[in-house]
């Protein structure tokens, strides 16, 4: 999940989204976050796409995604992102205090924005 990854495999991605069209490249991989946010806990309240960019001969889709997440669900959430095929990578993520009081029975929601990446065939 580190910037790293980025650089070592901007040239030769893994696992790359492979559609018809950068379009529906990047509606599926839109599909596959809302999946795991689900999955995961985190409530997305907005979700915004970058430009389509092509980098050695793939293309890089890239989006900004905000919401809140229950402060007990974060690292199953990165754990997920880091499996996840075909390869996404957290390019940044910004976290803030959390809303609300922590009990035992519900866990203290956090606000967090994620800047992720996903690469698909030209």
């Amino acid at each position: 999940l580190a910037r790293g990854k980025l650089a070592e495999t901007a040239s030769t991605p893994i696992a790359a989204y492979s559609s018809r069209t950068a379009e529906e490249a990047r509606a599926r991989f839109q599909t596959d976050l809302q999946t795991l946010a689900d999955k995961h806990g985190l409530a997305i309240e907005t979700l915004d796409a970058a430009d389509l960019v092509l980098v050695n001969g793939m293309v890089r889709i890239g989006v900004t995604v905000s919401g809140s997440i229950a402060e007990n669900e974060l690292a199953e959430l990165l754990i997920a992102l880091d499996a996840a095929r075909p390869a996404v990578l957290v390019e940044g993520i910004s976290l803030r205090r959390g809303r609300g009081q922590r009990t035992a029975k519900t866990p203290r929601l956090l606000p967090i924005r994620l800047e992720i990446v996903a690469y698909a065939d030209a």
